[in-house]
């Protein structure tokens, strides 16, 4: 039996050959040891955005995000390790979300259900039998959400991400949350509204500058954020580089992550998190359209369909950034035992029906 899921499926169209790699490579897929990290910290703010949304305090949930960010190896480009860079940015967007986003989430929505793995048997026409079926599709939405003001039920998505401002338009067609509201209609029986994105702003991976060379800094980066990092100028922080301003750890002159929390101005500190608006999903007559070429798709690449798209492999996204496999397809053996590790299954029936290549 075939599965599925938003991640895999959404490869293929960068890069037939990354969806091979990511889901059938090596047995069990591989995934690049820096993105990975980056999921990690995305599944750890999960956890604790979840936990606040079931009513737990912030200090408990604290202890967990620092366990899981000890684990995340590698050091920045100043040579400090990453789990400190990466656990003081996980802490100061929980203080966010719990001080501004939680409040308005509450004030709009009451929460019904929180993360649940749910599987959509799905053949060519739409969604089937499991008896009938040809693939599973396999999802847990973060959350299902009923508005106050009339009732109306939604799907609720945790996105950390660097392009907070974006998420509107990207999200607009998600084939994700598409099949998330397909998943919750199945098992649930209700009809979502749409799907509402509770979001977290990661910032950007600062590369070395001109400065940072001169310095010896070539190796690595920042995770630029204003819960991270400052510029340093006339012994004092500031948010806006001026000539002679060098870039600072918050950790530097902080002796936690609340204590910078506290000092940001709130208007700033309220852009580390966004609550957006419903995104609604295309219409029914498309979902069979979507389950269709989902069903196609998969068969093409687990029959060996998986061709590789030289075009994608310096602008693979929206944003132009590289190809996660790019250093697996064009670089030296030691640089794919140093960059790839075996991927962990993101849901269970992986474990047990997936199948090797």
């Amino acid at each position: 039996m075939l599965t599925s899921s938003s991640t895999q499926y959404g490869k293929f169209y960068k890069c037939p050959y990354s969806h091979y790699l990511y889901t059938y490579a090596e047995g069990g897929g591989l995934v690049n040891t820096e993105e990975s990290e980056h999921t990690l910290f995305g599944s750890l703010m999960h956890e604790v955005i979840e936990g606040l949304l079931v009513g737990k305090e912030l200090p408990s949930l604290l202890p967990a995000l620092a366990q899981g960010c000890s684990e995340i190896p590698g050091l920045t480009l100043d040579k400090v390790p990453r789990s400190q860079e990466l656990y003081w940015l996980g802490s100061g967007l929980a203080y966010c979300a719990s001080t501004y986003l939680l409040p308005l989430l509450q004030a709009q929505y009451a929460v019904e259900a929180i993360e649940q793995e749910l599987v959509v048997p799905l053949k060519v026409g739409g969604v089937t039998t499991p008896e009938e079926a040809s693939l599973l599709w396999l999802t847990r939405p973060d959350a299902l959400l009923r508005r106050r003001s009339d009732n109306a039920t939604f799907n609720c998505n945790i996105k950390t991400t660097g392009y907070i401002k974006d998420l509107q338009k990207i999200y607009e067609f998600s084939v994700q949350m598409l099949m998330e509201a397909q998943a919750i209609q199945l098992h649930k029986g209700i009809e979502t509204g749409g799907t509402v994105i509770l979001a977290l702003n990661k910032g950007q991976k600062g590369r070395p500058s001109k400065e940072d060379r001169l310095q010896g800094k070539t190796e690595g980066y920042r995770q630029d954020s204003p819960l991270t990092y400052v510029w340093w100028k006339n012994e004092a922080p500031t948010f806006q580089w001026s000539k002679g301003a060098v870039k600072k750890g918050v950790w530097e002159f902080n002796s936690t992550p609340e204590e910078w929390f506290l000092k940001l101005p709130v208007d700033l500190a309220k852009q580390q998190v966004d609550l957006s608006l419903p995104i609604t999903h295309t219409g029914s007559s498309s979902i069979s359209d979507v389950i269709e070429d989902i069903v196609t798709v998969e068969t093409l690449v687990k029959t060996g369909f998986c061709p590789k798209n030289l075009d994608a492999c310096n602008s693979y996204s929206t944003f132009n950034k590289p190809c996660d496999y790019h250093k697996w397809c064009h670089g030296t053996p030691q640089e794919r035992g140093e960059n790839f590790i075996p991927r962990q299954a993101n849901h269970p029936l992986e474990e047990t029906i997936g199948g090797d290549f």
